[in-house]
């Protein structure tokens, strides 16, 4: 990182945006297109709007181990590999997921479909 700060320290602050990339808690300003017009009405300044979005080294294949519960309001029994929209903060991912238990002896067991 440091070798990285050296090399790009004597250019010019557009060929280095060009080369890195915005460094982190910079200011940018973006055009956005084809927004709906209650964005622009209903817009408050004091009231800051967050973009975010997935580094490229996020955008891989990642395991994570969760429970799931039931909505009373979801009436279709999940199966195995079916889409899911899950929120890991202000993060939101489409997933296909992989259900298993854990057996009495701590193995895995994939589950073809979640229980009721």
């Amino acid at each position: 990182q440091a070798r990285g700060l050296a090399i790009t320290a004597g250019l010019d602050a557009q060929r280095r945006v060009q080369l890195e990339g915005h460094r982190p808690g910079a200011y940018v300003r973006l055009l956005l297109h084809g927004m709906p017009k209650e964005l622009v009405e209903h817009f408050d300044a004091r009231r800051p709007m967050v973009l975010g979005g997935v580094p490229p080294q996020e955008e891989g294949y990642g395991f994570m181990q969760a429970r799931f519960k039931k909505h009373r309001w979801a009436r279709k029994v999940l199966k195995n590999r079916d889409p899911v929209i899950m929120s890991c903060g202000w993060r939101r991912f489409q997933t296909l997921p992989l259900f298993a238990t854990e057996d009495s002896n701590g193995r895995q067991r994939m589950l073809k479909y979640t229980p009721e």
